[in-house]
């Protein structure tokens, strides 16, 4: 929420999700522009400060110093813009748009200048804004950006930095380098926009006096899962990866009944990059689930059923797995919820990032009801939902949302995912929500390709609560995809072809 302290990428998300809910990231630049030009205007008065110079760089930080520099000279102030580097080198499209907007009404009071007019103007004196770096700066400075934020720290000018000083890392604090050297504006006042950074929590040398700026983000920007969440907190893998660095997931389940559900989650693990896959489903089906891909690693975990017998021979795949998904198709039975009680005993004790608990392995929990903490993912749908509800003693209170915070704490802290036509990712007392889907994902098998998802995504993102959001929105975003060209005809398996399609989509989403 409006001034929280949140990190540096999430702010972009929350931004992103923002532009995808409808309001664009330039009507945020122009509300970011005129709080720091209303600042300056309270407490630089123009009968004594006439002279403003706005120091720019090349990208978002940059628009909002343009910004600025248009609603001071509508204030009456004298407005120096300093580019740091050309009009054709300014990258952000909102920037540019508003730069261009500068040139329009330049020599007025506004006049635009190349870097060599930075210590002429200094020397003048003036309010100086520093419009040069946002929150993207990591490590070593070069020309020109180092050259002006020397000359500015040496001006003794009063300098107002927008959102961050430039050079000031804003999740850590750290200033850059110059020459092993520490740089960094040392501004008077820093105009923070909508949240506190964490590099800023504590009091430094750079920031001086911090005064917060409400930029209209709305709050369901951060409560409703959009593709700023996919773009900046799933990563992509290095162009110097190996095999193994996008993961591996071991998916628990199937029975003689049922093949389908655990080939399902392992392909939809692996179009989500997953590096490897193991199955582990029982002999009698095993052949039948290795047809499916040659990229499906099967092993046998039973005979028609899921064994404890064969916990000791899966322990070193699971070992190697980043994650597990306990349950698609393994069936409920005495044995399989035997098998599922052991199991989670077992990796209680072991370093895997997530385990998700989805359809059977749902069931069989509320026969034994263990406590679970934060690594584990359950993905219930309304009736599993309703019986783990019954099996903790919480009484159903028609709040399908306050029911899974309920659930998520008395539980011992694991993640909720509760699916619906609103899915609500809960962990404890904090809830997400994804909107959007559509009819055809009631057909069987969209909840299996969910949870392979999951487990797939736990290995790329901060937490695993990230993991599950993200997963929630991507499975969602395909199916929708799928509607438009299908209505609501079509199958899991083509659900699954669509997610590396989704994420390609969803990555380049407002890019141009």
């Amino acid at each position: 929420m409006y001034g929280d302290i949140v990190e540096s990428r999430r702010i972009k998300a929350y931004e992103e999700n923002a532009s995808w809910l409808g309001v664009s990231t330039l009507n945020l630049m122009e509300c970011a522009g005129k709080c720091v030009a209303e600042f300056v205007h309270k407490n630089f008065k123009v009968n004594e400060y006439k002279r403003v110079i706005v120091v720019t760089g090349k990208g978002g930080n940059a628009g909002d110093g343009f910004v600025a520099a248009r609603h001071l000279a509508s204030l009456g102030y004298e407005v120096d813009v300093v580019l740091l580097y050309s009009d054709e080198q300014i990258t952000h499209p909102d920037a540019k748009t508003n730069f261009l907007i500068l040139r329009k009404i330049e020599g007025g009071r506004v006049k635009i200048w190349d870097f060599d007019k930075l210590n002429s103007l200094l020397s003048e004196g003036g309010i100086v804004i520093d419009a040069i770096l946002g929150t993207g700066i990591r490590g070593e400075l070069r020309f020109p950006i180092s050259d002006a934020i020397e000359k500015i720290n040496a001006s003794g000018n009063p300098v107002i930095a927008v959102d961050i000083p430039s050079g000031i890392d804003p999740d850590s604090g750290r200033p850059a380098i110059k020459g092993g050297e520490p740089l960094a504006i040392k501004a008077s006042y820093t105009i923070t926009m909508h949240y506190y950074k964490p590099g800023l929590a504590k009091p430094n040398e750079y920031a001086g006096k911090i005064e917060l700026c409400n930029v209209g983000i709305p709050e369901e920007a951060e409560i409703i899962i959009g593709p700023g969440d996919v773009r900046n907190l799933l990563s992509l893998k290095s162009k110097d990866a190996k095999k193994g660095d996008g993961g591996v997931v071991t998916v628990i389940g199937g029975s003689v009944e049922y093949t389908g559900a655990p080939s399902l989650a392992s392909l939809a693990a692996l179009v989500s990059g997953s590096d490897l896959v193991f199955t582990a489903v029982p002999r009698s089906i095993k052949d039948v689930v290795s047809s499916f891909s040659p990229s499906i690693i099967a092993v046998e975990a039973g005979k028609d059923y899921l064994s404890q017998d064969y916990l000791p021979s899966l322990l070193p795949i699971i070992e190697k797995s980043h994650a597990i998904v306990v349950g698609p198709g393994m069936a409920y039975n005495e044995t399989t919820c035997s098998f599922t009680e052991q199991l989670l005993k077992i990796i209680s004790t072991k370093p895997l990032r997530a385990v998700v608990l989805d359809a059977d392995a749902l069931k069989c929990i509320s026969t034994f009801k263990p406590k679970l903490n934060d690594r584990f993912v359950l993905t219930p749908h309304r009736g599993e939902l309703s019986r783990l509800l019954s099996a903790y003693g919480i009484p159903e209170s028609g709040d399908r949302k306050k029911d899974s915070m309920v659930l998520s704490t008395e539980i011992g802290g694991s993640i909720v995912l509760s699916k619906g036509p609103v899915d609500y990712i809960c962990l404890k007392n904090y809830c997400r929500e994804k909107r959007g889907g559509n009819p055809g994902m009631s057909v069987g098998g969209t909840g299996d390709v969910l949870a392979g998802m999951v487990a797939s995504f736990a290995k790329r993102t901060p937490t695993v609560y990230d993991a599950a959001c993200i997963a929630s929105f991507v499975n969602s975003y395909a199916g929708d995809e799928l509607y438009k060209k299908y209505n609501e005809f079509f199958t899991s398996e083509m659900l699954v072809q669509e997610i590396p399609r989704a994420l390609s989509s969803i990555l380049v989403y407002g890019k141009g």
